[in-house]
C-alpha cells in the first residue's frame, strides 16, 4: 500500500483502487505479433512502432479504472458462457489447455478424465485459452473457445456488448474486425495441424439485463474465401516482414531507414486518424524516411 496514501481520508478507498488500475499490466514476452494486435493495424508504421521501435513496456498507456472494470465485466460474461459451453458440448470435446489445481500438470487439447495431476491429484479440468500459433510467420492467438465436433475444429469467438447495440445487431451490421478474428483463428488451428470445420461461430451476449427474450445471438461464419480473407493474408505476410525486420534489428541494423511511410491521412498529430493511434507521438519523432 502507498504510504502517500492517508487511512482517515473519505476518498482513501477509490484512491487506492484508482491508484491500482493505473498501474500497467505486463508486456508480451515474445516476439510473436498477437492476432488482436494485427487485427487493429490501420497501417503499417504504427505496428512496426509498436513492435520494433517502441520499448514495450515504456508503450503502454495507464488504463483508467472505468475501463478495467469494463474489461472485468467482459471477461466475467465471458468466463461464464464458456463454463456453459463446455456442459453443451461436453468437456471430452472442449480444446482447450487443461490443468491442475496446482498447475504443475497441463494438457492442450480436448479435456481427458482419465488424467490426474501426480502432485496434487486433482484432475486436468481447469480450462485456460490454448495458445496457437504461426511459428513462420510469428503470429499467436488465443481463441476464446473452440469444440471438436466429427473429426474437425470449430472455433467460437465470445463478444459481450450493450442492450441498444445487442437489440440491433444482425447479420449486416456485424462487424468485419470480428469475422476476420475468427478466420485467423481458423488459420491458426490449421497451422497447428488441426482439421478445421467449414465455419465458425461469433457468440454476442447482451451484458445488460431484459425480461424478454434471450441474451444470446449467434452467427454462424463461413471460412469462405472472400475480402476478409485477403485482408487476413495480407496481416499475417506483414506480421512475416516482421519476423525480417526483427532479426536484422538483432544483428544491430539500423531499422529506422526501413519503417514504412506515414499515411496520407495523417498530416499531422491533430487529424482524426492520427488522434486515434497510440503511437501517434512515436511516429511524428521521425520522418518518413525514419530520420
Amino acid at each position: 500500500m502507498k504510504d502517500s496514501l492517508d487511512v482517515n481520508d473519505p476518498e482513501f478507498m477509490v484512491r487506492l483502487l484508482t491508484m491500482a488500475d493505473a498501474e500497467k499490466d505486463a508486456p508480451r514476452m515474445d516476439d510473436y505479433v498477437h492476432l488482436s494486435s494485427l487485427l487493429r493495424v490501420e497501417c503499417p508504421r504504427a505496428l512496426y512502432l509498436r513492435q520494433l521501435v517502441v520499448d514495450s513496456e515504456n508503450a503502454r498507456e495507464s488504463v483508467n479504472s472505468a475501463t478495467r472494470v469494463v474489461w472485468a465485466i467482459g471477461r466475467g460474461i465471458e468466463a461464464h458462457v464458456r463454463e456453459q459451453m463446455i456442459k453443451a458440448v461436453g468437456f471430452t470435446n472442449s480444446i482447450g489447455k487443461w490443468r491442475c489445481a496446482c498447475g504443475k500438470s497441463t494438457l492442450e487439447g480436448t479435456g481427458d478424465p482419465t488424467l490426474s495431476c501426480r502432485y496434487c491429484k486433482t484432475p486436468l479440468n481447469i480450462y485456460e485459452e490454448i495458445t496457437l500459433r504461426d511459428h513462420k510467420k510469428q503470429v499467436s492467438g488465443h481463441p476464446d473457445f473452440a469444440f471438436w465436433h466429427n473429426g474437425y475444429v470449430y472455433p467460437v469467438e465470445f463478444k459481450s456488448i450493450k442492450k441498444d447495440d445487442f437489440l440491433v445487431l444482425d447479420a449486416a451490421r456485424l462487424p468485419p474486425k470480428y469475422r476476420r478474428q475468427l478466420f485467423g483463428y481458423g488459420v491458426l488451428f490449421r497451422r497447428n495441424g488441426y482439421k478445421v470445420g467449414p465455419h465458425g461461430f461469433i457468440i454476442f451476449v447482451n451484458k445488460d439485463f431484459t425480461w424478454e427474450g434471450t441474451p444470446y445471438k449467434s452467427f454462424h461464419i463461413p471460412f469462405t474465401d472472400g475480402v476478409d480473407q485477403q485482408v487476413l493474408r495480407g496481416l499475417f505476410d506483414l506480421a512475416g516482414e516482421l519476423r525480417h525486420v526483427r532479426q536484422l534489428k538483432a544483428s544491430g541494423e539500423d531499422i529506422l531507414s526501413m519503417l514504412p511511410p506515414r499515411l496520407a491521412v495523417c498530416s499531422g498529430t491533430r487529424t482524426p486518424t492520427a488522434r486515434r493511434c497510440d503511437m501517434c507521438s512515436y511516429c511524428f519523432l521521425y520522418d518518413n524516411n525514419g530520420t
